[in-house]
């Protein structure tokens, strides 16, 4: 009976386990990729995948954060994503913000906007989420990018070695 109850207790385990792991990477094509955000991120601050991005999108008001710099910004960025910055960061900038705002932050894949949520829910802020896999995973879902005239196909690559993880959307950068 014991041996049956660490079977059970062992196949619950691996159960939670995939589940866990498919809230996130169910949508992620490149296992390579996911275990590169598993290498960068340290899951300080709560995950969305795009997916439930785009639902909470279309039933309730999310305040988007870019936290790249302004030259990836500008190529593209989700629609109403507000820039932020990262090295420019300063939490006076979001003071006005309810703190149980629903606040979804992003950058290229996950790093920088982990480090600005922390500031948020350190500031306070209550509901602040980090995209999981960021912008290069929501483009590579091929979901809609945009610029300051409209819709983009695309996306800056931060650089070669960050941007081989970008398989859909045209790899841009600004010119000097």
């Amino acid at each position: 009976m014991l041996v049956q109850v660490h079977i059970c207790g062992f196949a619950l385990i691996i159960l939670l386990s995939t589940t866990t792991a498919s809230c996130f990477g169910q949508a992620i094509i490149n296992p390579a990729y996911e275990t590169e955000i598993e290498r960068i991120i340290d899951k300080t601050v709560p995950l969305i995948s795009c997916k439930q991005l785009s639902q909470k999108i279309a039933s309730e008001e999310v305040v988007l954060f870019d936290a790249r710099a302004a030259d990836e910004y500008a190529i593209s960025h989700l629609y109403k994503a507000q820039q932020i910055g990262y090295d420019s960061f300063q939490l006076a900038s979001v003071a006005n913000l309810p703190k149980n705002k629903t606040i979804v932050i992003y950058c290229s894949i996950g790093y920088r906007s982990e480090k600005i949520g922390e500031q948020l829910l350190s500031a306070g802020y209550t509901n602040v989420y980090n995209l999981y896999g960021g912008i290069f995973e929501w483009s590579n879902q091929s979901r809609p990018l945009f610029d300051s005239r409209g819709r983009s196909k695309s996306i800056h690559p931060y650089n070669e070695s960050w941007g081989r993880w970008l398989k859909k959307g045209t790899k841009t950068k600004l010119k000097p």
